[in-house]
């Protein structure tokens, strides 16, 4: 459709709409379209449940897409999305007010922690959203932390490869994508060839799910302990999941249990390397941008490499698990 004739239905549907000093002339009814909605929030909304839009369940579309339509849906995107500016304004203050440059912000006590060893996680995060909303003062004070504190080489733990690929690479590399600043490319190539020792250090391919960025050590996981423990980040968590489901924490610590993540490939010395189908199959995005800016070409190889060899995998019905 091009713009001109778009453009030229959307003056029709608005001279349909003011008339009458209304502009509810031409919003369809829910029987027409009952999906719309508005942009206002409504406390006494209840979900439809697990019988909701079963007039799609053979694959038809029951309802007359318009252009009147897909214009009334451009409305009202543009009335929500002032909604959802001013939450991230709202989130934004409260992280930079308590916990600016700490991971997390605690949002009911106050404070922060750095459950993810001290990188900056939620403003690195943040940073493509705070360009794409416009909210330019606070994406600069927020470069202005990533050029002057955040470093690498002081992060003595295991941190997991995929959250920190997807949220602190994925983070710096859209943010530079947006910007152009340079800074975040640096703190990029820094951060990726850190990472990046969880594939090089492989002797089958796929990923190991831990890496030290600062000794460049890659780890397994080990028990079901430590894979939960990874996942939930802390310990007490990790100790309320296993009372609500009737475990004792005597027994969890004292047996070897087999991993809940999926041993996807044997390496060639026998021992599996046990990991979540996501490290291995989705952080190609953040490594194949890598090393288009970088000009480092292994960094997509040996991306692609976990990527293939468990699309070579045979599995039942097509699914890993997880």
């Amino acid at each position: 459709v091009s713009s001109e004739h778009y453009h030229g239905v959307r003056k029709k549907y608005y001279q349909k709409t003011m008339n009458g000093g209304t502009r509810n002339a031409a919003v369809l009814s829910e029987e027409e379209f009952p999906y719309m909605g508005t942009s206002m929030l409504n406390s006494s909304f209840a979900p439809l449940g697990g019988l909701r839009f079963m007039e799609y369940k053979d694959g038809d579309t029951p309802y007359e897409i318009t252009e009147e339509l897909m214009i009334q849906s451009d409305e009202l995107a543009r009335e929500r999305r002032e909604h959802v500016k001013n939450s991230m304004k709202h989130l934004w203050n409260g992280y930079r007010d308590n916990a600016f440059g700490m991971d997390e912000v605690k949002p009911i006590s106050g404070g922060g922690n750095n459950r993810w060893t001290g990188l900056g996680t939620t403003l690195v995060d943040s940073l493509d959203t705070l360009w794409l909303m416009d909210m330019k003062e606070e994406f600069y004070e927020a470069r202005d932390w990533v050029r002057d504190k955040l470093r690498f080489d002081n992060s003595t733990e295991l941190v997991s490869l995929f959250e920190t690929t997807i949220r602190s690479l994925g983070g710096l590399l859209s943010a530079y994508d947006l910007s152009g600043d340079d800074i975040f490319l640096v703190k990029a190539k820094d951060l990726g060839s850190r990472l990046f020792k969880a594939f090089e250090k492989s002797p089958s391919g796929i990923p190991f799910p831990r890496v030290c960025l600062k000794t460049g050590q890659a780890a397994n996981f080990n028990t079901l302990w430590d894979t939960l423990l990874d996942s939930l980040g802390d310990i007490n968590k990790l100790n309320e999941v296993f009372s609500e489901a009737a475990f004792s924490n005597t027994e969890v610590r004292g047996r070897s249990y087999p991993n809940t993540a999926a041993e996807i490939i044997t390496s060639g010395d026998g021992n599996a390397i046990s990991t979540f189908v996501a490290d291995a199959g989705t952080l190609q995005i953040e490594f194949k941008y890598l090393a288009k800016l970088s000009g480092i070409s292994i960094y997509e190889k040996e991306s692609m490499r976990a990527f293939n060899l468990m699309k070579s995998t045979e599995v039942l019905n097509g699914l890993f698990p997880s």
